[in-house]
């Protein structure tokens, strides 16, 4: 999860969990600005809210 706010007086907080670990920043702009991307290049290859429904509901009609 990440938190951004708008009045640079905050910090923009970073919080990354696995069934592992976790890693909670909020003062370390570098790491959050690496997780930013990341997500970002995410999004952009995902199949979107619609695309991924439709997936879904292909894919159980082959399991019935």
């Amino acid at each position: 999860s990440m938190l951004e706010f708008s009045d640079p007086a905050d910090n923009n907080v970073l919080y990354f969990e696995t069934a592992r670990e976790f890693l909670f920043s909020k003062d370390d702009d570098e790491e959050i600005s690496i997780y930013r991307e990341l997500f970002e290049d995410l999004r952009k290859i995902s199949l979107g809210s619609k695309g991924s429904l439709d997936y879904l509901v292909e894919t159980a009609k082959t399991l019935s």
